[in-house]
């Protein structure tokens, strides 16, 4: 724990002002900071805490030293306060406890000492850093230092090489190190703290621990984001074109507007940086100033669309020539591989690509599944009956995904114009089973299909629900046969 101050006397003063806090906390009373005794010693903390009994309440005195050393505190410091404490008991209070607050410990000499100690338990103690803090979290919400690096985690790719919690002016914070004499602060509770490079509290921590510069996480934040937009406003933008495209018209051609409208104003470097990127991801190819996608096989064309799936999707790269022909054949065998080599009948294996038409179901199906990799590795099973259970396991995930999809609302273009599917109808049957006999049974059917709704009424593709009774959509759209 680090006390911030402009100079060890402000150290101190902080130290003893914690101090007073955490007394009111544990309900002590009467606290007086640098009161003086009768023979000229200065006590820095003095309080009571009254015990309440069944006829009188007892009063119990207590003083405390305060020591905000960057060191352990040495043996004139800790005799000075046995001194005063000594002092304090043989005047008119009586029998007095002494707690000696030492931010960042004592040394051998002094621990000795206080273990030598003839005084009943409680009359004496040394309180170090760790002592207050849990003394703090009586009072103060503080996250642990593993949930604030988990947030660091999430603002960017630094890594951390400490984390100290820091007091000031009645204020806590986390200091989060990382190399090259980097930092950034955190509030107590695991938010980023704003703060300015040239303010009050970045200043002191310079100060105090040689620390040199303070990054603004949210700033990089922001710009990283911005970065992994861009990246994947290009390869929205070589899918759509299906060929190589110049940088420049990727910044300026009006066939982009649309994925740049989401994107914001994009500069040079911007594009220089995201096609870095995604070179070493192997998802593009540079030549010069030109762009182009990289030559794939069907497990980089994995990779490629778990990123492109896995965050802001433009729909406009989902509407393409290019992203619809990577969903085939050759992909849906390597997604069987990653599945723990998951087999599929032939006759089965178009149902399977209609139903990765949703991104979802697709984005899925592209990451391994823990049960299905670990789940094809157990031998312990009846032959065929891992398959069957892998089967059934991956076809639900992925019906799931495709319904939520289609019902969503969002997608409801890209089903209706580019996939040509214009209705989903779901037949569920449920049985209700006891020991003895079948307890009951009921049928659930549901259709659901798009349509283009009138432009008087605001065009659009809409959802609907198709009533029972109505025919096929093949009916419906072509006329009988």
């Amino acid at each position: 724990m680090i006390i911030l101050g402009i100079n060890s006397d402000d150290k101190g003063n902080q130290l003893e002002q914690l101090t007073k806090l955490l007394l009111s906390q544990l309900g002590y009373t009467d606290i007086v900071k640098n009161e003086v005794n009768a023979g000229g010693d200065e006590i820095d903390i003095s309080a009571t805490f009254i015990q309440p009994t069944i006829k009188t309440n007892i009063k119990h005195e207590v003083i405390c030293e305060c020591k905000a050393y960057r060191a352990p505190t040495a043996m004139p410091d800790w005799l000075k306060f046995l001194g005063k404490l000594y002092a304090r008991e043989h005047g008119p209070g009586g029998r007095v406890q002494g707690c000696f607050i030492a931010l960042n410990g004592v040394n051998g000499n002094v621990s000795g000492h206080f273990r030598a100690l003839r005084v009943p338990d409680g009359d004496v103690q040394i309180i170090a850093g760790d002592d207050l803090i849990n003394l703090i979290k009586k009072g103060v919400e503080i996250l642990p230092a593993e949930g604030v690096i988990a947030q660091v985690s999430l603002m960017t790719s630094k890594t951390v090489t400490g984390t100290e919690l820091i007091y000031y002016k009645q204020s806590w914070y986390w200091l989060i190190e990382f190399s090259n004499e980097m930092f950034t602060v955190f509030s107590s509770d695991g938010k980023f703290a704003a703060l300015a490079e040239d303010g009050e509290i970045c200043g002191l921590i310079k100060a105090n621990t040689g620390l040199k510069d303070y990054v603004d996480l949210a700033e990089e934040s922001e710009s990283r984001l911005k970065i992994d937009l861009v990246q994947r406003f290009v390869l929205s933008s070589l899918l759509i074109e299906g060929k190589a495209v110049t940088r420049k018209k990727l910044r300026s051609h009006s066939k982009y507007d649309q994925i740049r409208s989401y994107v914001g104003q994009i500069n040079e470097n911007q594009i220089s940086d995201a096609t870095k990127n995604l070179e070493e991801m192997g998802f593009v190819i540079q030549k010069s100033s030109t762009l182009s996608l990289g030559n794939r096989t069907a497990n980089q064309t994995l990779s490629l669309l778990r990123y492109l799936l896995d965050g802001t999707v433009f729909l406009t790269a989902l509407y393409s020539a290019g992203y619809q022909q990577l969903i085939g054949s050759d992909l849906l065998t390597e997604i069987c591989i990653i599945q723990g080599g998951l087999v599929l009948a032939d006759e089965d294996r178009n149902d399977y690509l209609q139903l990765l038409k949703s991104p979802s179901a697709l984005l899925w199906a592209c990451t391994p599944d823990a049960f299905l990799v670990t789940h094809s590795k157990n031998t312990n099973q009846i032959p065929g009956m891992s398959d069957k259970i892998g089967h059934a396991y991956f076809y639900k995930k992925i019906v799931d995904r495709f319904t939520s999809d289609y019902q969503g609302g969002n997608l409801g273009e890209y089903f209706h114009n580019i996939c040509g599917i214009v209705e989903v109808e779901t037949d569920l049957k449920i049985k209700i089973k006891g020991k003895q006999c079948l307890l009951a049974e009921s049928k659930y059917n549901e259709r659901l299909g798009l349509g283009q709704m009138a432009d008087e009424f605001g065009g659009g593709i809409v959802a609907m629900i198709i009533l029972p009774d109505q025919p096929e959509p093949w009916i419906r759209y072509n006329g009988p046969a």
